[in-house]
């Protein structure tokens, strides 16, 4: 999971909702650590100003899922990254496609000023701002 850019690691909901209501774009998402479910993430959307999170675990079986809207059949993934390119389709189960990835840059405070004026500081971690990855 690290190795994706989109993950951000055991923030907080809070803070997942400050990172995603900054980038203000509908399908801006991110992932986190689930606070209430060890082993598992949350993947989190912004759709009208809402920020919807869907809870990300994997299967006895080594694979991954998703929970999605009620009525929509449960689908399994290898891999979190292509569970996250599936949801890039429109109609999958999700309030809106994941657009726009919102990147997590975890950087010694020290180098910050060799950083270009693009980034922001978010507490103790520096967030790059969202990239477009269409």
């Amino acid at each position: 999971m690290e190795e994706l850019a989109e993950y951000h690691g055991s923030i907080s909901k809070r803070q997942a909702e400050e990172i995603l209501n900054e980038a203000g774009r509908d399908g801006s998402y991110l992932i986190r650590d689930s606070m209430s479910s060890a082993g598992s993430y949350c993947v989190c959307v912004l759709c009208d100003g809402w920020i919807y999170t869907y809870r990300v675990f994997k299967q006895k079986d080594a694979l991954w899922t998703i929970e999605v809207a009620p009525g929509m059949k449960e689908r399994l993934f290898r891999k979190v990254s292509n569970l996250i390119a599936a949801f890039k389709i429109p109609d999958q189960g999700i309030s809106v496609p994941l657009l726009t990835v919102s990147t997590c840059c975890s950087v010694n405070v020290n180098e910050l000023n060799n950083w270009p004026s693009h980034y922001i500081i978010h507490p103790s971690t520096v967030y790059c701002q969202s990239v477009n990855k269409n």
